[in-house]
Protein backbone atom coordinates (compact mmCIF):
# COMPACT_ATOMS: atom_id res chain seq x y z
CA UNK A 1 0.00 0.00 0.00
CA UNK A 2 1.03 3.67 -0.71
CA UNK A 3 -0.22 7.11 -0.60
CA UNK A 4 2.14 7.81 -3.92
CA UNK A 5 0.75 6.74 -7.66
CA UNK A 6 0.08 2.48 -7.85
CA UNK A 7 3.81 0.85 -9.41
CA UNK A 8 5.18 -2.54 -9.02
CA UNK A 9 9.21 -3.95 -9.63
CA UNK A 10 11.10 -6.79 -10.17
CA UNK A 11 14.54 -7.35 -8.40
CA UNK A 12 16.56 -10.61 -7.04
CA UNK A 13 14.08 -10.53 -4.51
CA UNK A 14 10.71 -10.97 -6.19
CA UNK A 15 8.04 -8.82 -7.81
CA UNK A 16 7.13 -6.07 -5.58
CA UNK A 17 3.69 -4.23 -6.25
CA UNK A 18 2.46 -0.65 -4.43
CA UNK A 19 -0.93 -0.19 -4.80
CA UNK A 20 -2.61 3.32 -4.30
CA UNK A 21 -5.11 3.65 -1.14
CA UNK A 22 -7.11 6.34 0.50
CA UNK A 23 -4.63 8.90 2.94
CA UNK A 24 -7.00 8.04 5.56
CA UNK A 25 -6.89 4.27 5.22
CA UNK A 26 -2.88 3.80 5.01
CA UNK A 27 -2.41 4.06 8.54
CA UNK A 28 -4.77 2.01 10.17
CA UNK A 29 -2.99 -1.25 11.17
CA UNK A 30 0.25 0.12 10.78
CA UNK A 31 2.83 0.57 13.45
CA UNK A 32 6.58 1.98 13.34
CA UNK A 33 9.58 -0.33 13.79
CA UNK A 34 13.55 0.50 14.52
CA UNK A 35 15.56 -2.28 14.62
CA UNK A 36 19.32 -1.86 15.09
CA UNK A 37 20.39 0.95 12.24
CA UNK A 38 16.99 0.85 10.58
CA UNK A 39 13.24 2.24 10.79
CA UNK A 40 10.63 1.25 8.97
CA UNK A 41 6.41 0.90 8.75
CA UNK A 42 4.95 -2.60 9.52
CA UNK A 43 1.68 -3.90 9.16
CA UNK A 44 -0.22 -5.93 11.55
CA UNK A 45 -1.47 -9.07 10.13
CA UNK A 46 -5.15 -7.88 10.17
CA UNK A 47 -4.06 -4.87 8.17
CA UNK A 48 -2.49 -7.10 5.90
CA UNK A 49 -4.95 -9.31 5.03
CA UNK A 50 -7.33 -6.24 4.74
CA UNK A 51 -5.80 -4.98 2.29
CA UNK A 52 -5.45 -8.21 0.35
CA UNK A 53 -9.25 -8.58 0.26
CA UNK A 54 -9.94 -4.87 -0.50
CA UNK A 55 -7.86 -4.49 -3.52
CA UNK A 56 -7.52 -7.94 -4.74
CA UNK A 57 -9.56 -7.38 -8.67
CA UNK A 58 -11.89 -7.92 -9.10
CA UNK A 59 -13.77 -6.75 -5.77
CA UNK A 60 -15.07 -9.46 -3.67
CA UNK A 61 -18.55 -9.72 -3.04
CA UNK A 62 -17.94 -11.13 0.52
CA UNK A 63 -21.56 -10.77 1.71
CA UNK A 64 -21.69 -13.42 4.63
CA UNK A 65 -19.66 -14.62 7.40
CA UNK A 66 -19.88 -18.34 5.36
CA UNK A 67 -18.39 -16.75 2.09
CA UNK A 68 -15.68 -14.81 4.17
CA UNK A 69 -14.67 -18.07 5.55
CA UNK A 70 -14.86 -19.86 2.42
CA UNK A 71 -12.95 -17.62 0.68
CA UNK A 72 -10.40 -17.37 3.58
CA UNK A 73 -9.50 -20.90 3.78
CA UNK A 74 -10.18 -21.69 0.11
CA UNK A 75 -8.24 -19.19 -2.01
CA UNK A 76 -5.88 -17.84 0.23
CA UNK A 77 -5.29 -20.85 2.66
CA UNK A 78 -5.57 -18.59 5.59
CA UNK A 79 -4.64 -20.54 8.83
CA UNK A 80 -8.28 -20.80 10.69
CA UNK A 81 -6.48 -21.50 13.90
CA UNK A 82 -5.15 -17.93 13.73
CA UNK A 83 -8.64 -16.31 13.56
CA UNK A 84 -9.60 -17.59 16.79
CA UNK A 85 -7.30 -15.23 18.18
CA UNK A 86 -9.03 -12.24 17.20
CA UNK A 87 -12.49 -13.71 14.96
CA UNK A 88 -14.23 -10.38 16.07
CA UNK A 89 -11.22 -7.64 14.71
CA UNK A 90 -10.48 -9.76 11.69
CA UNK A 91 -14.67 -10.25 10.71
CA UNK A 92 -14.98 -6.75 11.94
CA UNK A 93 -12.26 -4.86 9.43
CA UNK A 94 -12.43 -7.09 6.44
CA UNK A 95 -16.23 -6.51 6.77
CA UNK A 96 -15.95 -2.48 6.97
CA UNK A 97 -13.27 -2.80 3.83
CA UNK A 98 -15.35 -4.72 1.79
CA UNK A 99 -18.52 -2.58 2.61
CA UNK A 100 -20.83 -5.11 4.30
CA UNK A 101 -22.76 -3.93 7.17
CA UNK A 102 -20.28 -0.92 8.11
CA UNK A 103 -21.17 2.45 9.66
CA UNK A 104 -17.66 3.43 9.55
CA UNK A 105 -16.81 2.97 5.37
CA UNK A 106 -17.04 7.01 5.21
CA UNK A 107 -14.26 7.29 7.33
CA UNK A 108 -11.83 4.73 5.94
CA UNK A 109 -12.15 6.05 2.36
CA UNK A 110 -13.20 2.66 0.63
CA UNK A 111 -16.64 2.46 -1.65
Amino acid sequence: MTLKRSRSFKNQFGLFSYISCPANYYPIGISPVVQDDYAFLISSPEKALCDQIAYTPPKLQLRSIKLLQTYLEENIRFDMDFSLVAPLLIYDALFCITGFICKENARYGVP
